[in-house]
Formats: C-alpha cells, sequence, structure tokens
C-alpha cells in the first residue's frame, strides 16, 4: 500500500515535484566470479569486445546517448564494452571505476578505485531475446578481473524484474538496498545493507559537485 501510495503522490504532484524510487545493490567479487565463470556464447559473427572512440557515435544510438556524453564518459576513464556484429553495437555496457553520483536513483555509491560500476546496459530492441546482455556479463567479469577489478556492482530498480533474477544466477549478490525520495527539490536517500545491519542517510540538494555523475 504505501508504494501504491508514494507513486500516486510522484503522478499527482509531477517526478519534478516529487519522486520516489526504490532498488538494490548486487556486488559480485573475484572469488565469486571464478566459482561461476563462463565464457560469452554468441550467434555466428557476434563478438564481445571493448568499444573504440570511433564508434561512439554508433554505441550513442544504440543506448540514445550524445557523442559529447560518450566522450565526457570516457574522459573520466569510464569505458564501454559491448557486443558487435562487425563495427554493428547489438549490446552497449558503461563501466565506472570508484564512487559516483547516480542521478536517476539519488543514489550516492561510494567505492574504491578498483571497485567497478557497471551502468547504460543496453540490448538494442532488434537483439534482443538473443541472450547478448546475459553473455557479455559473462565476457566484461573476465575483462574487468584481468584488468585490475576487485568487485564488479550493479543497480536495479525495483520493477526490473529480468535483472533481478539474472544477477544471482551470474554470481551477483544482493548487497544493498535504497530507498529515493525527492520533494520539490530536497534529495533524501536512505540506503540499507543485506549483509549487516548498517544504514546510510544522505539529504542534499544539489549534487555532489566532487562526483562523476551518471
Amino acid at each position: 500500500m504505501l508504494k501504491l501510495f508514494l507513486h500516486t503522490l510522484g503522478r499527482i504532484f509531477g517526478r519534478g515535484l516529487f519522486k520516489y524510487d526504490r532498488g538494490y545493490l548486487f556486488e559480485m567479487d573475484r572469488e565469486a566470479y571464478e566459482k561461476n565463470r563462463s565464457n560469452g556464447v554468441f550467434p555466428e559473427s557476434y563478438q564481445s569486445r571493448l568499444a573504440a572512440p570511433e564508434e561512439y557515435p554508433a554505441v550513442g544510438k544504440v543506448a540514445d546517448l550524445t557523442e559529447k556524453e560518450a566522450v565526457r564518459r570516457a574522459n573520466a576513464g569510464d569505458f564501454c564494452f559491448g557486443v558487435f556484429e562487425g563495427n554493428r553495437p547489438a549490446n552497449i555496457n558503461w563501466v565506472h571505476r570508484g564512487s559516483c553520483y547516480i542521478r536517476g536513483a539519488g543514489y550516492i555509491h561510494r567505492a574504491k578505485d578498483n571497485e567497478f560500476y557497471i551502468y547504460g546496459i543496453v540490448t538494442a530492441p532488434s537483439e534482443r531475446g538473443k541472450g547478448l546482455y546475459k553473455n557479455a556479463l559473462y565476457d566484461l567479469a573476465e575483462y574487468s578481473f584481468e584488468n585490475g577489478a576487485a568487485k564488479l556492482i550493479q543497480m536495479a530498480q525495483e520493477d526490473n524484474a529480468p535483472v533481478l533474477h539474472s544477477l544471482p544466477k551470474l554470481g551477483y549478490q544482493m548487497t544493498k538496498e535504497y530507498l529515493h525520495y525527492r520533494l520539490f527539490g530536497i534529495k533524501y536517500t536512505v540506503t540499507l545493507s543485506k549483509t549487516d545491519s548498517g544504514k546510510k542517510r544522505d539529504i542534499f540538494i544539489k549534487e555532489p559537485a566532487e562526483l562523476f555523475v551518471i
């Protein structure tokens, strides 16, 4: 009932004045990766790899992303890993190292530099149903752990059932739950640990200036 009430408030006042979000953080360390290790399997002529800078315009068309934004991410040290058929991107995944601010969730992600946050996951509509998302994550995990990652982290909102069910099968463990409220520009986020009794509260108006914004 509370969830329905909060979403109703969002419709009445508009998401610009009132917003409610709830989601979960999933993590996978190297040990869990080794236990669930698998290589991606793709249709013939498809392969997983890093996106080259000259491919950012094509990547943007899949992910509804401007080339300028892709360059901003790359300049911050983020990298884009995807599934391609030749030079044509079919699935896109961005990765950020360390802390950041996740604007859509009002969530301050606090992390070490060797903790990789996976975001901006998009599969082209015409490519869905081929298992690209799951298999790309297998290969992305291998690439990340071979290139300095100690932990991989992903976020899933409460209504994203496919991701909520898929991540545990890939070796991820749910470690945190977040609740975000925004009222007249004031942002309030509560983060609850799923592994202990820890709780973190953040209240702010402006986006944290010291953090990279996703």
